[in-house]
């Protein structure tokens, strides 16, 4: 019978070893640490992964490659900057808002601009703000309209033409009363 003495203890041999504070158990086979994991406790768990190509190093600790940064290597070091909304994924790349294009999102898909703050949202259409209308947003917005005898100037403001007046231009300023003369 074999005895183990007091105060000894017996560690089994794994082939090859247990790295990463990693032990070897009675079937010689490495129990690893938290955080680690492979036939010899070897490989560091990430969580999240690391993307855009970077390496797990130790448990939680990404190393990036070139041109990315970030806990998990998830954001690029864009060495332009994106416009016009435009968000950096990958160095020198940009995702463009709709209504942009181009490298760094700096080129209008509408050939002439979006007035009273619209914003171009695909080839050569806009988006308008509330009291504008019209391929470029250029057309004032009267609700209700300024008739017959007025043109909407400024949202919700008409000019009359000459012989008209009130808020919708539909007050005729010829109230002449014909007297009779008997």
């Amino acid at each position: 019978m074999n005895r183990v003495p007091f105060g000894m203890e017996v560690h089994a041999k794994c082939p090859g070893g247990c790295r990463n504070g990693g032990f070897c158990n009675e079937r010689q086979v490495c129990e690893c640490q938290d955080g680690f994991y492979g036939p010899h406790c070897e490989k560091a768990l990430c969580s999240p992964r690391c993307l855009n190509g970077g390496l797990c190093m130790s448990p939680g600790v990404c190393i990036c490659p070139p041109g990315y940064y970030g806990d998990s290597c998830d954001k690029a070091n864009c060495s332009i900057t994106c416009l016009n909304g435009g968000t950096c994924f990958h160095p020198g790349k940009c995702i463009c808002h709709a209504g942009y294009e181009g490298p760094s999102c700096g080129i209008s898909k509408c050939l002439q601009p979006c007035r009273n703050g619209g914003k171009c949202t695909g080839k050569n259409k806009c988006k308008c703000d509330k009291g504008f209308h019209g391929d470029l947003c250029s057309k004032a917005v009267c609700e209700p309209s300024c008739g017959a005898h007025g043109t909407c100037v400024e949202p919700n403001k008409c000019l009359c033409k000459e012989g008209w007046h009130g808020r919708h231009c539909n007050k005729s300023d010829n109230t002449v009363v014909d007297l009779v003369t008997l």
